[in-house]
């Protein structure tokens, strides 16, 4: 009987796995915890558009932002009514940055369309925009730049970066994210003023700027130590 139960095992070690060295090891917490947070979904983003309509003093229904004629606060200008992002968009990717930099002198958040050289002129210097010398500037009978200022933050780890564009009929959708430093995270005391610019081919059309908070992911659970082995002196 004893030789019957060794050859059944031996034909069913392949199905069932009987032998010893079938067993699945014990995955060590840190890399258990890995593979949960690698599985998990990302967090959502709240995302509200804003059509592009600047307050001007000649208007009054707003107060008028810095650099009014180009720019408005990032919770929109004249109309402050979110925009439907409705039917799906035609994407247009993201173009490449012409400027970025954390130290500007924009104290407000600010969403920028800029179509003249006047009014780049105007928030390339009283903004602080440090562009290389080595600089061509911006032709824009054929260009336009878009322009995404946080405004001044308390600490580094804040951020704001032009996420994708896209376009539906003569409406230019501009997705701008936002981050917030981690809580807990040690950072430089010195005030930060994040900002970007793009240069994209010329439009002369509506512009929604869609607001993204990226929320932090959720902090990882601590990990367990492994018990120590107890190494008996023999």
């Amino acid at each position: 009987m004893a030789r019957i139960g060794i050859v059944v095992c031996v034909m069913a070690a392949g199905l069932l796995g009987c032998g010893g060295d079938d067993v699945p090891k014990p995955q060590s917490p840190r890399k258990e915890a890995k593979a949960v947070a690698s599985q998990a979904p990302p967090p959502p983003r709240a995302v509200t558009g804003y059509l592009f309509a600047p307050a001007t003093l000649a208007e009054g229904d707003v107060p008028p932002a810095d650099y009014a004629h180009s720019c408005q606060p990032d919770v929109g200008g004249l109309v402050r009514d979110p925009v439907p992002l409705g039917p799906p968009l035609r994407a247009m990717g993201r173009p490449p940055v012409l400027y970025r930099d954390t130290l500007s002198l924009l104290p407000s958040p600010l969403r920028c369309v800029i179509q003249n050289e006047d009014d780049w002129t105007e928030i390339r210097i009283l903004g602080r925009l440090r562009l290389p010398r080595t600089f061509e500037g911006v032709n824009f009978a054929r260009e336009t730049v878009l322009l995404a200022g946080l405004g001044t933050q308390p600490t580094a780890g804040y951020d704001v970066r032009f996420d994708s564009l896209a376009v539906r009929h003569d409406t230019l959708f501009a997705f701008v994210g936002r981050l917030a430093p981690a809580p807990g995270a040690v950072l430089t005391t010195d005030t930060t003023s994040p900002v970007e610019v793009l240069r994209l081919p010329k439009h002369n059309g509506h512009v929604v700027f869609v607001e993204e908070t990226i929320p932090l992911p959720p902090p990882l659970k601590p990990l367990g130590q492994t018990p120590k082995q107890n190494h008996r002196k023999r």
